[in-house]
């Protein structure tokens, strides 16, 4: 097992990952569907966080890269969001301010232990996806 730094949590183990998600509305002349924010939380962590935000953001957080799924979904391949992506969904590229609009707005999907593990291992491939085996 490798260690870790203060902001490289291993929620994976722990099996307490959950996916916070935004879907922006998509307007009506839009041929495609809108892209899905997600960021990787701690679902024991959040709720701690929403009562008192003075709990450090990276005990609530699995990294601090918001993710897009281009295809309108939650599941499949995830790519962290570009800075043009995120001042169009959220006016700012500052994660501190895309988190707490999307915990206002957005909705929580448990994952389970290891029921990510393989779209994970997508977005982490090299050195971070030995954090997510056991």
């Amino acid at each position: 097992m490798t260690k870790h730094s203060g902001e490289e949590r291993n929620l994976h183990q722990k099996g307490n990952i959950a996916k916070l998600v935004y879907r922006p509305k998509q307007h009506p002349s839009q041929e495609h569907p809108c892209p899905v924010f997600i960021i990787l939380v701690d679902q024991e962590e959040l709720p701690k966080w929403e009562k008192d935000s003075s709990v450090p953001l990276a005990m609530v957080v699995s990294s601090f890269d918001v993710l897009v799924s281009r295809t309108g979904t939650i599941t499949g391949q995830m790519e962290r969001a570009s800075h043009q992506e995120l001042c169009e969904a959220f006016d700012t590229i500052d994660f501190t301010n895309v988190f707490k609009f999307m915990v206002k707005h957005g909705e929580i999907h448990p994952i389970g232990h290891h029921a990510g593990l393989p779209e994970l291992q997508q977005l982490y491939p090299r050195q971070e996806a030995m954090q997510f085996e056991r």
